[in-house]
């Protein structure tokens, strides 16, 4: 997936071996692209809407920000983007720090905005939630931004008695709100083990918010929308037979067809892959191709030329013609068994799968 950090060029966390190039590192490792964009390209020359993720995080009150792209925000989530939010973006977005508003923001946060946070706590995991499952308690080594839940909102992680972290939809995108300040400069607080893998339960969170919020629910960093396996992870979507659908959930593999007859037996391994009776009459002819398949007949003589094989239609008369019946003998009368046979057979030949061309 395409992911944008947005950073200022001139902001305290952007430099060499701060917080935001760890973050692209963790993100890139897990197989998605990333781009650190200022406002100036989310409005211009790198829009907002060409990415699937926007995650904003925010340093010190000191440390500058640009959300110009705040009303943006709106429709690029309602027409399915995804947003993660972490750092101080509850704080700042309350607007105590500057005389500036953010409506965009606020509207699509799953928490109010707002200057809590607590220090140095046991972050739960809440299960439930695909981002969550699975994820184990971990220590903040430092703070967590939080704000009340907002109705609808599913929480997603919890410290002391606060809910700091979580997530929601709204219209077609997903935003999620995270407590732990996984992007705050790292001069400023002691974030650092969010990112550098010293807590892999921590940086999975991050992960996992991410790829949720940018539809990737299996979270193999490739959208539902562009993955040849969406409920099951196959980072390298590979798809040895090129049907559209990747290996690990590939009932045939090797099959492009993927069990045409629909008889359980892909076609590398089925010997009449286009008859799920695989031969029924056991005459060496599959189903598709006998023109009297449940009756043996490997010499296929079909003297009317009618596309039914004389073996289930009628006996040919031989040496006495009934001009009546036009030279056949129908055996057992018009509504005999032969008649009834050869209906049977007709209908399942019309019916018949067919070799595509």
């Amino acid at each position: 997936m395409l992911i944008a950090i947005a950073a200022t060029p001139d902001s305290c966390y952007v430099e060499p071996g701060e917080v935001v190039e760890a973050a692209t590192a963790v993100l890139t490792t897990a197989g998605h692209e990333v781009r650190v964009t200022s406002a100036d390209d989310l409005l211009g020359d790198q829009p907002l809407g060409d990415f699937d993720v926007l995650l904003l995080g925010a340093g010190n009150s000191a440390c500058d920000w640009d959300w110009s792209f705040d009303s943006l925000l709106g429709d690029f989530v309602e027409g399915g983007g995804g947003v993660v939010v972490t750092g101080w973006v509850l704080a700042y977005a309350e607007g105590n720090q500057r005389d500036e508003t953010y409506p965009g923001l606020i509207e699509i946060l799953p928490m109010e905005p707002s200057f809590d946070f607590v220090e140095s706590q046991l972050v739960l995991p809440v299960p439930g939630h695909p981002i969550t499952n699975g994820l184990q308690v971990f220590e903040n080594p430092q703070f967590s931004s939080f704000g009340p839940l907002r109705s609808g909102a599913t929480p997603l992680t919890r410290e002391g008695d606060s809910v700091t972290s979580a997530a929601w939809t709204q219209g077609d995108g997903r935003v999620v709100s995270l407590g732990p300040t996984f992007l705050a400069d790292f001069g400023t607080y002691e974030n650092k083990p969010l990112l550098n893998g010293t807590i892999p339960d921590a940086t999975r969170l991050l992960l996992r918010a991410v790829s949720w919020a940018g539809q990737d629910d299996d979270f193999d960093a490739v959208a539902n929308l562009d993955d040849n396996c969406p409920d099951q992870e196959n980072p390298s979507q590979q798809d040895w037979d090129e049907d559209g659908i990747g290996d690990v959930c590939d009932v045939c593999p090797i099959d492009p067809d993927n069990d045409p007859d629909d008889d359980g037996r892909c076609t590398d391994s089925d010997p009449c892959p286009f008859d799920p009776l695989d031969d029924a009459d056991m005459d060496g002819l599959c189903g598709d191709v006998d023109n009297c398949p449940y009756i043996e007949n490997i010499d296929q003589l079909d003297s009317d030329n009618d596309g039914i094989g004389d073996a289930c239609t009628f006996s040919i008369a031989s040496g006495d013609e009934d001009e009546e019946s036009g030279g056949c003998q129908h055996g057992g009368g018009p509504w005999g068994p032969s008649w009834l046979l050869a209906g049977l057979a007709l209908t399942w030949w019309r019916s018949r799968p067919r070799r595509s061309s």
